[in-house]
């Protein structure tokens, strides 16, 4: 495992237990611009490879939307994931096409986990994400590491995640 790889994975572990800490808190987050939120739809189909080593079994994947305020677009996603007995670990790879015509790539390590053992179809979810473009309007992704949290719904196959940043 290289450096970078070891390197992604504390600060992802570190940024999901902050996630965790703050979900649901929105004076929390007083100081953190909202850069999007996603609903994602699993659709079984995975067609997105990872841009950094893989982690975890192929789990499928799917399409969803990205909704702003920031960015704007369609997105498709695939997801490979560790279970452990408490929920799982995630990686998530995927591409974003803004409303604009722009082409975002991403990459989100985090953790999930079922809160209450009596709704075991509910999720927490929470983590970091990473970006990739080519296009100048939205290069400062290039440098953003964005905290994201959300929720997961395990019979409908619906995510919202919401994607925040230090000011």
């Amino acid at each position: 495992m290289s450096k970078q790889t070891i390197w992604l994975a504390v600060v992802a572990v570190i940024l999901s237990v902050a996630v965790v800490a703050y979900a649901g808190q929105p004076a929390a987050r007083s100081d953190m611009k909202h850069i999007v939120d996603m609903e994602l739809q699993h659709t079984g189909e995975a067609s997105v490879s990872p841009l950094w080593p893989k982690d975890g079994e192929l789990a499928g994947g799917g399409e969803g939307k990205a909704l702003g305020p920031l960015v704007k677009g369609k997105l498709r996603w695939s997801l490979y994931e560790n279970t452990i007995s408490a929920g799982c670990s995630m990686q998530i790879p995927g591409e974003i096409t803004t409303d604009d015509g722009a082409l975002i790539r991403f990459e989100a390590r985090g953790h999930g986990m079922v809160p209450d053992p009596q709704k075991p179809s509910q999720w927490k979810v929470g983590g970091a994400f990473r970006f990739q473009t080519e296009d100048k309007r939205y290069a400062w992704l290039n440098t953003t590491l964005a905290m994201w949290d959300g929720t997961f719904n395990a019979d409908t196959g619906k995510a919202f995640y919401k994607l925040y940043t230090a000011n």
